[in-house]
């Protein structure tokens, strides 16, 4: 990965950039007004990795975020794939966090799967 020429290197041990990300959690089951569908994943992921490849994304940035199910754990993935330092950074105790922002979601044993998986690789878990 190449920096822009515009950006000259961090200073040892700060990031290049910091990524901040709040996004919207995947629809509850039987939400009344459809917000944030499993069938807006694909497009919200391709929209993620567009704006993460124009910042140039890479391993001397930093990822800051929640981790709910929906837009927060599609972002996190994207910066992990790129060797980004994630860190999440968690409202609450973590089973209160899993019970509201993960398994409250459709298909909530999926996301959580999907939070163990990268909770599992982080340097620094929540």
């Amino acid at each position: 990965m190449s920096l822009p020429s515009s950006r000259p290197p961090p200073p040892p041990g700060e990031p290049r950039q910091v990524l901040l990300f709040s996004g919207h959690r995947i629809d509850v089951p039987g939400r009344a007004s459809p917000r944030f569908t499993a069938a807006m994943l694909p497009a919200a992921q391709q929209r993620l990795n567009q704006a993460l490849d124009q910042l140039q994304a890479g391993p001397l940035d930093l990822a800051l975020c929640q981790a709910a199910a929906g837009g927060d754990l599609l972002f996190l993935e994207a910066c992990h794939s790129r060797g980004v330092r994630c860190e999440i950074m968690l409202p609450s105790d973590e089973s209160e966090f899993i019970e509201d922002s993960i398994l409250a979601s459709v298909a909530g044993e999926q996301w959580l799967q999907r939070w163990k998986a990268l909770k599992n690789e982080l340097a620094n878990p929540p």
